[in-house]
């Protein structure tokens, strides 16, 4: 695993942050949510990818905390060199976290889409963050 697919937002918003690749394109930043119960892509990020999305008129759009999202199935999620596909994600503007976190990211990833239940994020002695295998 590349040590830089990883890092934070910025050290006062010490948020994990993942270069994910989808259907073989990118990196994009992602957030890294080991809670999240999907995996999320921008609004813009999967028109970008050629995929139809429609936008739900302000008013109809649900918070970030309570995100469901458009389903969505894409080809295929890789981060750090993990790959799983075809994935189903969901499509939703992230525009309300992207202005919270103030820094541009293209997504949500959950961990366990890509496997990431055998891998830790940790800083090692010079303070870098970086994946180190969970002993077993």
């Amino acid at each position: 695993m590349a040590i830089d697919s990883f890092r934070l937002a910025s050290e006062s918003r010490p948020i994990p942050l993942a270069g994910v690749m989808v259907d073989g394109r990118g990196p994009f930043d992602f957030v890294l949510d080991t809670a999240a119960t999907k995996s999320v892509l921008a609004i813009d990020l999967a028109r970008e990818l050629g995929y139809e999305v429609t936008t739900p008129p302000a008013d109809e759009r649900e918070s970030v905390i309570a995100l469901r999202g458009t389903p969505l199935m894409v080809g295929s999620l890789d981060v750090a060199g993990v790959s799983e596909g075809p994935v189903q994600v969901a499509v939703a503007d992230l525009e309300v976290l992207v202005n919270q976190l103030k820094t541009s990211i293209r997504g949500i990833i959950d961990g366990s889409d890509v496997q990431m239940v055998t891998t830790s994020l940790t800083r090692d002695s010079n303070g870098d963050w970086g994946p180190h295998p969970l002993a077993t």
